[in-house]
């Protein structure tokens, strides 16, 4: 192997250096998470309710299941899925707050 490269020279050099830069522009461009920002390692918060964060893929989630197949666009998609992000939290913190505030009686 290595006496195919003392024979060749230059332009064993010259593609030796091409296959590592095709190497290292693969490493950088297909990374994992490679549609995110590196610094970002806490998801984002879409909204805040009550302290509670409604997180990016939850929203992206709730998108897609209102879409459905597809057949009727709903207007305002984004507003809501956010809105009934908004609706579920509110409801599970009223539902966590009335279970501390008054015992179940068994």
């Amino acid at each position: 192997m290595l006496d195919l490269f003392r024979k060749k020279g230059l332009a064993s050099v010259i593609y030796t250096a091409l296959i590592g830069a095709v190497a290292v522009v693969f490493l950088i461009q297909f990374r994992p998470n490679s549609n995110s920002p590196v610094a970002e390692l806490i998801p984002k918060c879409i909204a805040k309710v009550r302290g509670t964060c409604i997180k990016e893929p939850e929203w992206r989630t709730q998108r897609y299941l209102l879409q459905g197949g597809g057949e009727h666009p709903i207007p305002n998609i984004n507003k809501a899925a956010l809105d009934s992000l908004i609706e579920r939290a509110l409801l599970i913190q009223e539902r966590t707050a009335s279970a501390s505030a008054s015992p179940r009686k068994t």
